[in-house]
């Protein structure tokens, strides 16, 4: 034996610190310190990661400066490294599934678990580890062991804390601006290598600040509270700059278990162990519980926010019903995901503490949503996308002059009649234009929709005394089979008025009407055909026809209507002719000009129909 190992062993036999034959051998693990109140002597249960009480006696710890080098990461958009932030921060594998069970109360660079960032192409995250000192204790751990004894610790810790490593730890998210990424991309990796290289830091001119001001957004996750309540960036640089050259503002970085079983020596095999999951077992149930925390915070962000928060004054009737019905089920998805990690933390538990094996995590754990938080996402995915549509829907509508009716708030059910309905919503008002439809049918006719949406509004334009309502069916007991438009009678009778035979455009109108559309009427009916327009001179157009008497004036203005009605010659010759103007005329007949007097049109005793060879409109009365 070498003569320092005999001096070693002579001078531990002088102070009582021989170790005993049979000693287990010093296992010590590392925890990065999420909870800063620990101390050099504070009990620590690895099965939970919490710091549990402390040793009733003086621990003087000493201070030596770490020698760990500086470790910077800085990365640029979506890359793999974001999709797990805790593994880029250095947890190790047991504290991130600590954390992902809600075993311990996050603070400092671990909760930002709890506000994950929408990472995208202008994202940046920097990161900085860095060691400055150690506090450890003075004296050897065979020391440690007649205190700890003396206590009741193995009941409720698993490990004592020996070392403190002090330091820097801290992540910092960006948002970059549109066109400024490379610039500010440049000062980060400036920043990055001065720090890992131990080099002077830059300093911040106005220009430089001026650039750096324009970061979006700016987010710290530190284990220095002061550095955490920053968020501008050119000021966390300099807070940084400082703290290089003053380490008395370091907090606490790293703990330094010691076993306890270790410290009780050959009586310690029989005290509870601490057994730690298999890392690949340990990242698949972590990524299973990132997973569904993220899904739970991304809906109740979509349902408070973007719902409720950007759309709150639009949340009446049926829709308030419904996100009444939507936040139900989100407690009650809350509470079953609680159950669910509950269910996960009695496991991972027993298996920490011994008293199921290893395997049973594979056997026992289903990495798959329980059926009934499937369901529940998917409904509730699903009803939140149908309210956002339909809150959007309302809004613009709104902003296009459109007033709002959830008929089911009217109690328009399937028991009512068609005519009923159209009185309900069409009440003592003469100047109401309804467009009738649901979701469904904006949904699978969307053009048809689109069409008589936007003609409505044209027609707004030019009639501004019209009232539009848009009817909405969705909620209704009522199925309506087509998107069409109800206007009040006064409204028709003006229409009906408004008709003049001398303009072209209705022409159309002196045709036999078709009848009024009922509600399950199978095609649409264009508001040109039934809504009446203001009158503007760019509506019509006059057309003056000069001639003799007798040439056919009448009868041309009358085969231009006839023309202009009938798709086709044989759809004229089938149906009944219309007669804007009436007309008698004589006509040559077969081989002996036979003349053959044609009439076409009522008897109107304004016109002289006794002068033969002559037009009946030649000599009105």
């Amino acid at each position: 034996m070498p003569l320092r190992k005999y001096f070693d062993a002579f001078l531990n036999a002088a102070v009582g610190n021989v170790p005993e034959a049979n000693e287990p051998a010093l296992i010590n693990l590392k925890r990065i310190a999420i909870d800063q109140s620990g101390s050099i002597g504070s009990f620590y249960n690895a099965c939970e990661d919490n710091i549990t009480g402390r040793l009733n006696a003086t621990v003087k710890p000493e201070i030596r400066k770490s020698l760990q080098q500086i470790v910077c990461k800085l990365t640029k958009g979506r890359v793999a490294e974001c999709q797990n932030l805790l593994k880029f921060a250095d947890i190790d594998h047991q504290l991130r599934l600590s954390i992902c069970l809600e075993l311990i109360r996050v603070t400092g660079i671990a909760s930002v678990i709890n506000n994950p960032p929408l990472i995208d192409d202008h994202t940046r995250l920097f990161y900085i580890y860095q060691e400055s000192s150690i506090e450890f204790y003075e004296n050897d751990l065979h020391k440690l062991k007649k205190s700890v004894k003396l206590s009741t610790c193995e009941t409720f810790a698993t490990h004592i804390i020996t070392e403190i490593v002090l330091g820097i730890h801290l992540l910092l998210i960006l948002q970059l601006p549109l066109g400024y990424e490379n610039p500010i991309d440049m000062f980060l990796q400036k920043w990055k290598e001065n720090l890992i290289n131990s080099k002077p830091m830059v300093k911040i001119d106005a220009q430089l600040k001026t650039l750096l001001d324009k970061v979006l957004s700016t987010t710290v996750y530190s284990n220095i509270d002061a550095l955490t309540k920053m968020k501008n960036l050119p000021d966390i640089y300099e807070k940084l700059i400082k703290l290089q050259t003053n380490d008395n503002e370091h907090k606490k970085l790293k703990y330094v278990l010691c076993p306890i079983r270790w410290l009780f020596d050959r009586h310690g095999v029989n005290l509870p162990d601490f057994i730690s999951c298999q890392p690949e077992e340990v990242e698949n149930l972590e990524h299973y519980l990132m997973q569904q925390k993220s899904e739970l915070k991304l809906l109740n962000f979509r349902i408070n926010h973007d719902i409720n928060h950007d759309l709150s004054e639009l949340l009446q009737g049926s829709c308030q019903s419904v996100f009444k019905t939507i936040t139900e089920e989100l407690s009650k998805l809350q509470a079953l995901h609680m159950n669910d990690i509950e269910r996960l933390k009695t496991v991972v538990l027993k298996i920490r503490k011994g008293i199921i094996p290893l395997s049973s995590l594979e056997k026992q754990v289903s990495l798959d949503p329980p059926i009934d938080i499937q369901q529940l996402i998917k409904n509730i995915t699903t009803r939140a996308k149908e309210l956002e549509f339909r809150v959007k829907r309302i809004k613009q509508m709104r902003e296009n002059g459109f007033e709002y009716c959830d008929v089911e708030n009217l109690g328009i059910t399937d028991q009512l009649k068609e005519n009923r309905i159209r009185d309900m919503l069409l009440g003592n008002d003469s100047h109401k234009v309804i467009l009738f439809s649901n979701d469904e049918l904006m949904k699978s006719d969307e053009l048809t929709f689109t069409e008589l949406y936007s003609e409505m509004i044209e027609k707004r334009k030019k009639n501004p005394g019209i009232c539009l309502v848009y009817a909405d069916f969705t909620s209704s007991t009522y199925k309506l089979e087509k998107t069409l438009i109800v206007l009040s009678d006064d409204l028709k009778e003006k229409q009906n008025q408004s008709q003049s035979p001398s303009t072209v455009n209705n022409i159309r109108e002196r045709s036999p009407s078709p009848p009024q559309p009922s509600l399950q009427q199978t095609s649409s009916q264009s508001l040109d055909q039934t809504l009446p327009i203001s009158s503007s001179s760019n509506e019509f157009i006059n057309i003056l026809l000069l001639g003799e008497s007798g040439v056919g004036k009448s009868t041309f203005i009358n085969a231009f209507a006839n023309y202009l009605h009938f798709e086709s010659l044989d759809e004229a010759e089938k149906g009944k002719p219309i007669v804007i103007i009436p007309v008698s005329f004589e006509i040559a007949l077969n081989d002996n000009f036979d003349e053959k007097t044609i009439k076409f049109g009522e008897f109107d005793s304004n016109e002289n129909h006794n002068n033969a060879g002559q037009s009946v409109t030649q000599q009105c009365k």
